[in-house]
């Protein structure tokens, strides 16, 4: 119970999300189409590691 109001596990649970959906609609940019497997990889552009 104690994580849930934890406001940085919230803040770098939130941050990944972001970086991950950026680096989807950036490819999509890039690429013309989704590839939601994007969602799912580390890495990339931006680095979804950058944000943790």
């Amino acid at each position: 119970m104690e994580l849930l109001s934890n406001a940085i596990f919230w803040t770098a649970l939130l941050a990944n999300l972001l970086a991950q959906t950026l680096k989807l609609f950036l490819y999509y940019r890039l690429e013309g189409r989704f590839q939601w497997e994007r969602f799912l990889e580390t890495g990339g552009m931006p680095s979804s590691h950058s944000a943790r």
